[in-house]
């Protein structure tokens, strides 16, 4: 783990805010998924996670967060992200990554936005599609 990484955790309006900073990589990764796994483990499945000051992402980020939202959304929860930066932010688009949680310019914009609108899924059944 870099020196300049680092994550910090608040709880606002019953929300529970990750914040990280520095490179988000598969060195740093993995100390995310515990704080995640942990907050959810606790019961903190309204889950805010502010990438303002992350420099750096790589797909190893994007599967923490994937899982993250996976596990949250398994107890009636979700997470939803603050990305200003433009780039980095159309590198989640590309991914899909709007599709499965929201992203947001500022932290208050995210909480204001609390449970913020679920994206919508597509269901197969009985080889018929449906939006839900």
């Amino acid at each position: 783990m870099g020196d300049d990484f680092s994550i910090t955790e608040e709880t606002l309006q019953d929300v529970h805010v990750v914040a990280v900073a520095g490179e988000l990589d598969r060195f740093t990764a993995h100390q995310l998924n515990l704080t995640l796994e942990r907050a959810i483990r606790i019961g903190r499945t309204h889950l805010v996670i502010d990438l303002t000051a992350t420099t750096f992402f790589d797909s190893t980020a994007y599967a923490v967060l994937i899982g993250a939202s996976k596990r949250a959304r398994s107890y009636d929860g979700w997470l939803a992200l603050v990305l200003p930066d433009a780039s980095a932010r159309q590198r989640f688009e590309m991914a899909g990554l709007d599709q499965l949680f929201p992203i947001y310019d500022t932290r208050d914009e995210a909480l204001g936005a609390t449970p913020p609108p679920m994206p919508r899924t597509r269901e197969v059944t009985n080889g018929r599609d449906t939006d839900r």
